[in-house]
C-alpha cells in the first residue's frame, strides 16, 4: 500500500505528524492518501467484507480517530445495526455504498441509517462513549 501522508502531517505537525501517522497507518495495514485540503478521512473496511482486506474493526478504528485530527467516517461492511459502535469508536459518522445501493429497499435503508446515527449522537451527548 502506497502512502502519502506529508499533506496530513504538514498541515497538523510537520515531521513529527508524519512519523505518527505513518507507524499508525502501517500498523492498521492503512493506506492514507491526503491530497492537500481534504477535510476529513473514510476507512475500510471497518467489518468483514469479501476482498476488500482484514477489517479494522472498533480498536483499530478507535486508534485511528485518536491519532489524526480530521474527523473519521468508517466504510466497508457497515449496517446500521454497528453505527452505534463505530461511534462509540470516536468516527465522526459511516460512509455507505452497498448498504444503501444493493438494497431492495435503498430509501428505508438510507433512513435506517439516519436513524441509527441519530441515536448514537444522542447517546454519545447524553452518556458519553461507552
Amino acid at each position: 500500500n502506497a502512502m502519502r501522508l506529508e499533506a496530513l502531517a504538514d498541515a497538523f505537525g510537520g515531521a513529527d505528524a508524519m512519523q505518527t501517522l505513518g507507524r499508525l497507518a502501517e500498523r492498521l495495514g492503512l493506506a492514507v492518501d491526503l491530497p492537500p485540503g481534504d477535510d476529513f478521512i473514510v476507512v475500510a473496511p471497518f467489518a468483514e467484507v469479501p476482498r476488500k482486506g482484514p477489517p479494522l474493526g472498533r480498536e483499530g478504528l478507535a486508534a485511528l480517530v485518536l491519532e489524526t485530527p480530521l474527523p473519521v467516517f468508517a466504510l466497508g461492511g457497515v449496517g446500521p445495526e454497528s453505527v452505534a459502535l463505530i461511534r462509540d469508536a470516536g468516527a465522526r459518522g459511516v460512509a455507505v455504498l452497498r448498504g444503501v445501493g444493493g438494497s431492495r429497499d435503498p430509501a428505508a435503508r438510507a433512513l435506517a441509517y439516519r436513524h441509527s446515527l441519530d441515536s448514537a449522537r444522542i447517546c454519545n451527548e447524553l452518556l458519553g462513549p461507552t
